[in-house]
């Protein structure tokens, strides 16, 4: 499948393979590293491969002159990668194969490969549990039907894309079985009166070899034959076989490159999975005109409408029901035909062009979340991997910053405001920004006709402040932060709304997926260089028509603030397709600002910051306990009664002289 994708993609990206071997590559196009492969048994090989992979491509990073600008993997197998195609979710699997792995219902002679198979799973779902919910990941599902397997076991929330696989319908299509028909079932000893089921795969068990044959036992008194095709030893079988008394009835074959010649010679495809993202060969069994039997389980389902173009088994594992879909086919040639002519109309329309253009457009996507869309991508990727600094300071990092806030106990207090508004100041001095802010914000929800059941983003939603307070006013929310601790304490807290970690510069979200997002002074902590890209992000998830609220900076300064005037955030916006309803002022506090002013004259320290650092430090370094005490207990008169003049102070001053300016777009 991704060896489909790849070779499509040559016209738009310069590809480099890094793999232990290549085969149907057209190596004129694609660069291939070959990466050494370890004899002996498959775990060990692989545990050398994904170490090895990430060593040879850092190799040539550094050595080779190659800039590699996107990574993408099939599976975990690295855990840099900056997309991820997800092929099947071992979790569910083993879960699934949690009876057929126990080493009391298979012959002792089978325990190695078991214990094997067991260590070689359980490695592949930690893999997977870390690569897949890494929030700078972009994953690509190849079937809608994996969406709730993600949920369960990995909590993902967010709507991730599905690039479906494709068909090459030159090599499968009903008029080429027919004329290999007579041939192949020749080859394969099968006589013309007798039916014969095809199950192709590489991981037998995981296909339901044990469920198909306890549904062919019970039809063992007819004619027919099971066609198995894959690269597994056989004789592991025998002992399954043996007791379904099937001896003569099921023929192991070796694959071969052309696998339509075992479509030709087969009258059923059945594929009881018991986990398969999309399970390739039925697809391609129905582009060949076979009926075909799947499981609910199986990627192929989402194709097929139950009756009319397959059968869909809902429980692998149900071998009477399974045995009963096989007998009616059995006995109604009729139907096979039917089924098998409405099957290939409908794989008709899956080819591997529609298939890439779709997988090269989540690429593009990711691309630019990750470089940036504006400059060309050599200076996006540097500017990105640049780090932001502040002079005389190590450099600043958001996600760090925020982190340590979560991560510091004593910044909380009974409001649990101090981690998200102003860590060293007084719980009544947060209460009261708070109330001004959510005053702010329902105002700003009112200009921008945002209606109770609107589905909004809450950018930075940290604690989850603004989730609550936006599920109190009847919206449907979604939260996101970069802030993996903070995610954490809110979940602590009780918040039940969906909470994605991501960050601002890249959300993990599809395209128009919101009425309304809401960045409460969020973007104005994010160094100015990245800014533009935040926003940008934030109008691609915005419906068209939809309301984008922002909060921000207008004036001041801080070690992690990057405030703009109010005339520079709307032409940011503006320059990104928004459209400005209408912005006011917010936090004017004037007779506040007059001490906050007096306070940093006698400490030399100049401007009006949001935090003030002179006397909202740590302890180590307050001026004293007393010039502290005395300084929030004049601020305790002053920032009330700023806050209970700020309407009529808004009347009279210009709403550039606020702090911060809260301005609504429509998209």
């Amino acid at each position: 499948m991704v060896i489909e994708w790849i070779s499509r993609l040559t016209d738009k990206f310069e590809v480099h393979i890094y793999s232990q071997n290549v085969e149907d590559v057209d190596l004129s196009k694609i660069t291939w590293h070959r990466v050494p492969k370890l004899k002996g048994p498959h775990l060990f090989n692989f545990s050398w491969w994904f170490v090895a992979n990430y060593l040879w491509r850092r190799r040539d990073s550094l050595f080779g002159s190659l800039n590699y600008k996107l990574t993408l993997s099939p599976g975990p197998n690295c855990f840099d990668a900056d997309a991820i195609s997800v092929h099947i979710v071992f979790a569910e699997f083993l879960s699934r194969m949690k009876l057929e792995l126990r080493f009391t219902r298979n012959p002792i002679s089978s325990w190695p490969v078991l214990l094997h198979r067991k260590l070689y799973y359980r490695v592949a779902t930690i893999l997977e549990r870390r690569a897949y919910t890494n929030p700078k990941t972009q994953l690509i599902l190849t079937s809608p039907h994996t969406v709730e397997e993600m949920k369960r076991f990995f909590g993902t929330e967010v709507e991730l894309p599905v690039v479906s696989a494709g068909l090459d319908h030159q090599t499968f299509n009903p008029q080429r079985s027919l004329s290999l028909r007579e041939t192949a079932r020749q080859a394969l000893c099968i006589p013309e009166n007798c039916f014969a089921a095809l199950l192709i795969g590489n991981d037998l068990r995981k296909k339901g070899i044990r469920g198909l044959l306890g549904a062919l036992r019970r039809l063992r008194n007819l004619q027919f034959d099971l066609i198995v095709v894959g690269r597994e030893n056989p004789a592991q079988f025998r002992a399954m076989i043996g007791d379904a008394e099937l001896e003569k009835r099921v023929h192991f074959v070796p694959v071969r490159r052309d696998v339509e010649y075992y479509y030709a010679a087969a009258d059923a495809y059945v594929g009881p999975s018991l986990e398969d993202t999309f399970a390739l060969p039925a697809a391609e069994a129905m582009a060949c005109g076979l009926p075909v039997i799947v499981s609910a389980k199986a990627g192929a389902a989402d194709l097929i409408t139950h009756g009319e173009d397959g059968f869909i088994l809902h429980d692998p594992t149900d071998d009477y029901t399974l045995a009963s879909m096989i007998l009616r086919l059995y006995e109604d040639r009729n139907l096979c035909a039917r089924v098998g002519e409405a099957a290939a109309k409908t794989a008709g329309r899956y080819t591997w062009d529609r298939s890439s253009r779709e997988l090269a457009a989540v690429l593009e996507r990711v691309l630019q979340r990750k470089c940036g869309p504006e400059a060309d991508a050599n200076t996006r990727y540097h500017d990105l991997q640049r780090p932001n600094s502040i002079a005389g300071r190590k450099p600043y990092s958001p996600k760090k910053y925020w982190s340590d806030l979560a991560a510091r106990s004593h910044f909380s207090d009974a409001t649990e405001l101090a981690p998200i508004l102003h860590p060293y100041a007084p719980a009544w001095f947060n209460r009261l920004i708070d109330g001004l802010q959510f005053r702010a914000v329902r105002r700003a929800l009112m200009l921008g006709n945002v209606r109770p059941g609107a589905h909004i983003l809450d950018v930075g939603c940290g604690l989850g402040r603004w989730v609550r307070r936006f599920e109190e006013l009847g919206l449907q929310v979604t939260g996101v932060d970069a802030t993996h601790a903070m995610l954490c304490l809110a979940r602590e807290r009780g918040e039940r709304a969906p909470l994605v970690a991501g960050e601002a510069q890249r959300l993990p979200f599809r395209d128009a997926q919101f009425d309304c997002v809401s960045d409460i002074t969020v973007t104005q902590h994010i160094p100015t260089s990245l800014q533009a890209h935040a926003i940008s992000e934030m109008v691609r998830v915005l419906k068209p028509g939809g309301r984008a609220i922002l909060m921000e900076l207008i004036r001041g300064k801080g070690p992690h603030i990057f405030p703009r005037t109010a005339t520079d955030w709307v032409d940011q916006a503006k320059s990104h397709g928004l459209n400005l309803v209408g912005w006011f002022g917010q936090e004017y506090l004037l007779l506040d600002r007059l001490v906050v002013h007096a306070a940093q004259a006698i400490t030399a320290k100049d401007g009006y910051a949001a935090e003030p650092r002179g006397f909202l430090a740590e302890p180590a370094s307050r001026p004293s306990f007393i010039a502290r005490q005395f300084y929030w207990a004049c601020r305790r008169i002053a920032a009330p009664l700023s806050a209970w003049t700020d309407p009529i102070v808004a009347r009279i001053f210009p709403r550039q002289l606020a702090t911060h300016g809260v301005f609504v777009f429509q998209k």
